[in-house]
């Protein structure tokens, strides 16, 4: 049986031809997310960075400051993105929950990693982007060296067929999948199916983020038509179409 996308993406990332079930691996990391709480809880500025093209720094948790310790955080993250050059910086006045900013400045792309210390990070999925939210240190870890590891879990796919009425939303899919279904801790989810044609894109990140919320470690769409013709993703980061294991029929 072939990869899962999951399983392309990361082995793409970690220069393997394939992996399994049970692989630790060593990936590449092609968008790191540094929100304001990175800076102000035991922050220490790095002597350097792996890429500043690959960071992107958003203030949205502590928005405007509640306290004086994260006033000062705002003004060390400002400091840092200019010494280090960091260009996707989303200030106070330009920004917005850091999984918007992210959907909308194409900074989750179809076949690459994106790390975050956010745990909804997974709402990158929808754009079939390996996102994951992790602890502080590893982002931190990230950011210096421009790798992390993960462990490649078994996945499930959820086949979606038919079309969704007009009071449906993505949240009541995902509520009727986690219902029937549960939580799924230390295992990844994939969407796709002939239903994705008219699921558009807000609600993909809705089932998306939702991974967070049964324990799923990444949560990841097909890339089809209607995430190509986004204008939020440059059309040179596509992925095939292609089946993978085990499966649950959605109708």
């Amino acid at each position: 049986m072939g990869m899962t996308m999951i399983e392309k993406i990361l082995a793409r990332k970690s220069g393997r031809a394939s992996v399994s079930v049970g692989d630790i691996i060593d990936v590449e990391v092609d968008m790191t997310v540094l929100i304001d709480m990175q800076f102000a809880n035991q922050w220490k500025r790095p002597n350097r960075i792996h890429d500043p093209e690959k960071l992107a720094v958003i203030m949205d948790h502590a928005v405007p400051a509640p306290t004086i310790r994260d006033a000062a955080g705002g003004s060390e993250a400002r400091s840092f993105v200019a010494d280090f050059g960091i260009e996707r910086f989303y200030d106070v006045g330009r920004h917005g929950i850091c999984h918007q900013v992210i959907a909308e400045n194409g900074l989750a792309r179809p076949g690459e990693v994106l790390a975050c210390t956010d745990s909804h990070t997974c709402a990158a999925g929808a754009f079939n982007t390996a996102g994951r939210g992790l602890g502080p240190a590893e982002i931190y870890s990230i950011m210096c060296t421009g790798r992390t590891w993960f462990q490649i879990a078994p996945t499930i796919r959820y086949e979606l067929q038919g079309v969704i009425a007009p009071s449906v939303s993505g949240k009541d899919i995902f509520l009727h999948i986690a219902n029937t279904y549960g939580d799924a801790p230390n295992v990844n989810l994939e969407y796709g199916g002939s239903g994705l044609a008219g699921l558009p894109l807000h609600d993909r990140r809705t089932i998306a983020t939702q991974g967070a919320e049964v324990s799923a470690d990444f949560s990841t769409f097909e890339a089809d038509g209607v995430l190509r013709d986004s204008p939020h993703i440059p059309r040179c980061h596509r992925l095939p179409r292609r089946p993978t294991r085990p499966r649950r029929n959605l109708q």
